[in-house]
């Protein structure tokens, strides 16, 4: 036991150094040695983080759990082990923007402790599922029942979490001061504690629901500050989606060469698909209509279109509706919002579908 406790430590040094490839190879060694079935389970566990937030290499890190919940000795394993497996299934579906499988395996972690989503280990990667398949206000509800018990338990990480995805709930259902007022809050929290991952994190979001409000300046500010944070160290990833949003909030201020660079940085660092893409494709947008590139930018908003009905994503197909409706009035994307408005009832759907129909319709009134 103290030989495996020894090898697992050694491979977790190697990790934080960014020798993500060795310390694979010492784990798979460990797993080939190991007897209990809670080992496997913690060490697939490790393998899959490794794989996948390490090199950002999808296929692996999915094999090493799946492989370990077909386990012969799985059902005498430890129900938050299991659960954890489930939940790393979950993040790793999440993050490649695969919302409804990822709701599917936190939704498999609670049963796999016996209880419901908002009170298990998965709510808050649960949680920003149903947000990203526009059922926000699901999202909203397992939150809530699940801050109360982080608060509880005074576990100040799985709160930090779980607020971000409440903060991100309110933005889509277009409660966006109160969103504001919560990510400024934890953003500030996280800057008094020196704390420069969540500090990153948050302004990363909050950038995001700036520009929603149209707030470009404010937004290329809080953005500029992200990317300088996340040069540093990038824990989750987000620097392409601080660097889209940059570029996005520079081109609507007009500087196209700027926005054109950011939103370049961005592409060439991030090596897979993720769940913010959509950022991509606005900077994208606004970058061609900013040059004139009617044609590209239309190009682009029906991409980003595609790849929201695609991922499952209500929201951001609206958002790219509404992106492709200001450059081209057309009447079934407009009769495409009103259905996504209806069946969301997301006031700032509501919003974005009324202005197309005025669009359509050449309305000023319903315009103004």
């Amino acid at each position: 036991m103290a030989d495996r406790r020894k090898v697992s430590c050694w491979a977790s040094a190697l990790a934080w150094t960014g020798a993500f490839q060795e310390a694979e190879k010492v784990l798979a060694d460990l797993a080939n040695r190991a007897e209990a079935i809670d080992d496997r389970l913690r060490i697939a566990k490790a393998l899959s983080w490794m794989c996948f937030w390490g090199r950002y290499d999808v296929e692996p890190a999915v094999a090493y759990l799946l492989q370990v919940l077909g386990d012969p000795d799985i059902e005498s394993g430890s129900a938050r082990l299991v659960a954890d497996i489930h939940q790393g299934l979950a993040g790793i579906s999440l993050n490649i923007a695969d919302p409804a499988r990822a709701l599917e395996q936190a939704q498999r972690a609670a049963a796999a402790q016996g209880l419901e989503l908002g009170g298990s280990l998965a709510a808050s990667v649960g949680g920003a599922a149903l947000t990203y398949l526009g059922r926000c206000q699901e999202a909203l509800d397992v939150v809530d029942e699940a801050i109360s018990a982080a608060t509880v338990a005074s576990n100040t990480i799985t709160a930090a979490e779980l607020l971000f995805v409440r903060a991100a709930a309110l933005s889509r259902l277009g409660l966006l001061e109160e969103a504001v007022q919560l990510l400024e809050w934890l953003r500030d929290v996280a800057l008094t504690s020196s704390l420069q991952d969540a500090t990153a994190i948050f302004g990363v979001l909050l950038g995001d629901v700036l520009l929603r409000q149209g707030r470009a300046a404010s937004a290329s500010r809080m953005l500029r500050d992200t990317c300088g944070l996340l040069s540093e160290r990038d824990v989750l990833g987000y620097r392409p989606w601080a660097l889209s949003g940059l570029a996005r909030a520079r081109a609507l201020a007009g500087e196209e060469e700027s926005a054109a660079a950011a939103l370049d940085e961005a592409r060439r660092s991030q090596p897979i698909g993720r769940h913010y893409d959509m950022s991509h494709y606005l900077a994208e947008i606004e970058v061609h209509v900013l040059a004139g590139r009617r044609h590209e930018a239309l190009t682009a908003a029906r991409a980003a279109v595609a790849w929201a009905r695609g991922a499952g994503m209500p929201f951001d197909e609206a958002f790219a509706l509404d992106a492709w409706v200001r450059l081209d009035p057309d009447e079934s994307v407009a009769a495409r919002l009103d259905e996504l408005a209806v069946s969301s009832g997301a006031l700032l759907l509501r919003a974005l579908a009324d202005h197309a129909r005025a669009l359509v319709d050449k309305q000023p009134q319903g315009l103004v």
